[in-house]
């Protein structure tokens, strides 16, 4: 079942949950979060639609939901097995996400898309900002699929409607992630130039098809362009050790590894097919030593002072106690929803689900949980209804505090062990010799 009543309406309710969960995700779950290319984004009014890749499940959608200015709203694209009870579809309209029904739901479901394409396109008409995955389900790495043209269909849809406007556009958008699992990372949406769809209207009228066809595949490059497109998928473990390898040690923000990993991306496409594959094969075979002794090539290279080492156990001495209290906060969030986002990645057959699980998990257990703790403090002290959201909002704080300190510890332990290791000239030879030659 479908409420498109509640698609199309403008709520203040939608704008308070975007606007908090929005903090949530990009305050607390990441700890950076970049979009550029905004400049490239139309006037809010004029028609259009927004097509992406699609690697990390739910996180893609919310990247867009979450990069887009909040003068923009988005309406969203999802497989229609997930609408069939009606409480669950009434949640998904209200987020504004319609379904799309696939071959799998049965033939006789398929002509309802109808209904679905029609009103998409009259929503992309009047401004909403219409966001597909064309690749039409994720991928299971940093890699393109191959175009549909089912929202080639919408946005020629939108443009009859509106009697072909020469404004009309379909903004490319790409996202790229430090690391598809893992919390306080970094991630980071793009929006590109946008495809005028008047270049192809009178191709259209001739012949809808070839149109169609043809503004898949210019998106389609468009996107492939702005991410990272893994080269020789087919052995795409060979390819991701090489990349990892060959990246510097420095080039740690998503941004620098994101231009660091295209540059390595072109390059692999310039070799000969059989230089690729012995520098793949090397590239493994140097990594499962490297992970072996439990290092990531980025930890390898490390030497600190021992002013550095003092500096850190400083650190970790002064924030122990504002980490403690953070522990016991995020304890129960965390680790349910980790437990769960495991169990469930693992019956979805799918390791790029994980991050879907364990953000939902994680926020609608974390916002239950300090709700109470703020309701249980106002009526202990018997604090005014103010305290409320400031308790609330330090709760977060704390389990911050405590995820980083964590991460602190992890990685100066790391970076010890690996100072250690060095002692292993062998192996330290091996990957400085790779990183200069097959860089």
């Amino acid at each position: 079942m479908v409420y498109f009543n509640l698609v199309e309406k403008r709520s203040i309710y939608y704008r308070f949950w975007r606007r908090w969960l929005g903090r949530f995700f990009t305050a607390v779950y990441y700890r950076r979060f970049v979009v550029k290319g905004v400049e490239y984004l139309p006037p809010v009014g004029t028609p259009h639609l927004i097509v992406g890749n699609h690697q990390n499940g739910l996180l893609d959608a919310l990247c867009v939901l979450f990069g887009l200015p909040e003068r923009h709203t988005p309406i969203f694209l999802a497989r229609a097995d997930i609408f069939k009870k009606p409480a669950v579809a009434k949640i998904l309209c209200f987020l504004k996400i319609l379904p799309v029904y696939r071959q799998r739901d049965g033939k006789d479901q398929l002509e309802k898309n109808d209904q679905i394409f029609d009103f998409a396109a009259r929503m992309a008409g009047e401004g909403f900002s219409v966001t597909l995955f064309p690749e039409g389900h994720h991928q299971e790495g940093h890699y393109l699929g191959q175009f549909k043209k089912g929202f080639a269909r919408i946005a020629f849809a939108a443009a009859e409607r509106k009697h072909f406007p020469p404004d009309m556009v379909v903004v490319p958008a790409a996202n790229y992630y430090k690391r598809h699992r893992g919390l306080r990372t970094e991630a980071m949406l793009v929006f590109g130039p946008p495809v005028p769809l008047s270049d192809y209207y009178d191709i259209y009228k001739e012949n809808p098809v070839r149109a169609m066809v043809l503004l898949a595949q210019e998106l389609e490059n468009r996107v492939r362009d702005m991410m990272l497109d893994t080269p020789n998928v087919a052995q795409y473990a060979a390819m991701d050790a090489w990349r990892e390898l060959a990246r510097k040690p420095e080039e740690r923000g998503v941004e620098a590894q994101l231009a660091a990993d295209k540059a390595w991306a072109e390059k692999v496409r310039q070799m000969p097919q059989e230089e690729v594959e012995k520098k793949g094969a090397a590239a493994v075979s140097l990594l499962s030593r490297l992970r072996a002794k439990g290092f990531t090539p980025a930890e390898w290279p490390t030497a600190l002072k021992p002013k550095e080492w003092a500096s850190k156990l400083l650190c970790a001495l002064i924030y122990a106690p504002v980490a403690l209290c953070g522990f016991l906060l995020a304890v129960v969030p965390l680790g349910v929803s980790r437990h769960y986002a495991e169990k469930f990645s693992k019956a979805a057959k799918t390791d790029m689900l994980y991050s879907t699980f364990h953000f939902v998990l994680d926020f609608l257990l974390s916002v239950v949980l300090y709700l109470l703790l703020a309701i249980v403090y106002a009526a202990l002290v018997r604090a005014a209804w103010w305290m409320l959201p400031v308790v609330f909002f330090v709760c977060f704080a704390f389990r911050v505090a405590y995820v980083e300190y964590r991460l602190f510890i992890v990685h100066s332990y790391r970076q010890l062990r690996a100072t250690m290791a060095r002692k292993d000239t062998e192996l330290a030879a091996a990957i400085e010799e790779f990183r200069e030659r097959f860089r």
